[in-house]
C-alpha cells in the first residue's frame, strides 16, 4: 500500500454500516436511556415526596379526628352527668321553699343567688328597695362599687371593688356600704332581711353609734358576690398539608 494512501473505513458486511456509525449511534441510544431513566427517577423522586407529605397530613388529620371523637365522648358522658344533677336540683325541696313565686323554676333561685353580672346599680338599687325600705329604716348611704342607689341620699362611705384573680369559676366579690339611722326593732329588721336574701352578703364591718331619741346610726359594710358567666364556643381546625 502506498505510504500517502488513507486507511478506509471498515464496513461490517451485513448491515453496511461502519464501525464509527455503530458507535455513535450506541451512545446515543445510551443518552436516550440515561435521559429517561432520570426523568423517570426524578418523577419517582418527586412521587414519593408527595406520598410521604400525603402520608403526614392523613396522620394529622387522623389524630385531630380521634381527638375531636374523644372529646365529643367525653362530652356526652358529661351531659349525662350535668342532666342528672339539673333534674336533682329541680327536685330539691330546699330549693322550692326559697322560690320568691310558686310559677319560679328552681334554677331560678340559683340564678338570684349568685348571678353571672356584678351589676352594682342592680345590686345597689335591689339593697334599698327590698331590704333596707322595707324595714323603715332612714337610709343615710348607699353605694355598691360605684353603683348608688336611686332615691338614696349621697353615699358618705366610699365603696370600691377590689381587683380580684380569680379562676373563671371562683366568685368574684363586690363590695357594698350602707349608712341607716333608725330604732333598735328597725335596724334588727334591716339584719334580718339581710340573712333572708338568697344572694350571699358577708358582712365585714358593722359600726353603731347611738343617735338622739333612743335612734341608732349604723354603718354596714361587706361584700356580696358573683359567678363569672361560662361560655361554650365550637369551632374548627384546618389542617393544610
Amino acid at each position: 500500500m502506498p505510504k500517502d494512501a488513507k486507511p478506509q473505513p471498515v464496513v461490517d458486511p451485513l448491515s453496511g454500516i461502519t464501525k464509527r456509525q455503530q458507535i455513535a449511534k450506541v451512545n446515543k441510544a445510551i443518552f436516550i436511556w440515561v435521559a429517561v431513566a432520570s426523568a423517570i427517577i426524578s418523577l419517582s423522586v418527586v412521587a414519593l415526596q408527595f406520598v410521604v407529605r400525603q402520608g403526614i397530613f392523613n396522620s394529622q388529620v387522623i389524630k385531630a379526628q380521634s381527638k375531636t371523637n374523644s372529646i365529643v365522648a367525653q362530652n356526652i358522658e358529661s351531659a349525662k352527668t350535668l342532666k342528672q344533677n339539673v333534674d336533682a336540683l329541680q327536685a330539691n325541696e330546699d330549693l322550692s321553699s326559697a322560690k320568691a313565686a310558686s310559677t319560679d323554676n328552681n334554677l331560678k333561685v340559683i340564678l338570684d343567688a349568685l348571678p353571672t353580672s356584678g351589676d352594682t346599680t342592680t345590686i345597689a338599687n335591689s339593697l334599698y328597695s327590698l331590704v333596707l325600705k322595707k324595714s323603715g329604716v332612714e337610709v343615710t348611704s348607699i353605694s355598691v362599687g360605684n353603683g348608688q342607689a336611686e332615691g338614696a341620699a349621697p353615699a358618705v362611705v366610699a365603696a370600691t371593688t377590689p381587683a380580684v384573680s380569680a379562676g373563671p369559676q371562683s366568685p368574684l366579690p363586690v363590695t357594698f356600704s350602707v349608712g341607716i339611722k333608725g330604732s333598735i326593732d328597725q335596724v334588727r329588721t334591716t339584719l334580718e332581711n339581710i340573712e333572708r336574701v338568697l344572694r350571699p352578703f358577708n358582712i365585714t364591718l358593722m359600726n353603731i353609734k347611738a343617735g338622739v331619741n333612743s335612734t341608732l346610726e349604723v354603718t354596714i359594710n361587706g361584700d356580696t358576690y358573683y359567678l363569672q358567666e361560662s361560655t361554650v364556643q365550637l369551632g374548627s381546625e384546618v389542617k393544610k398539608p
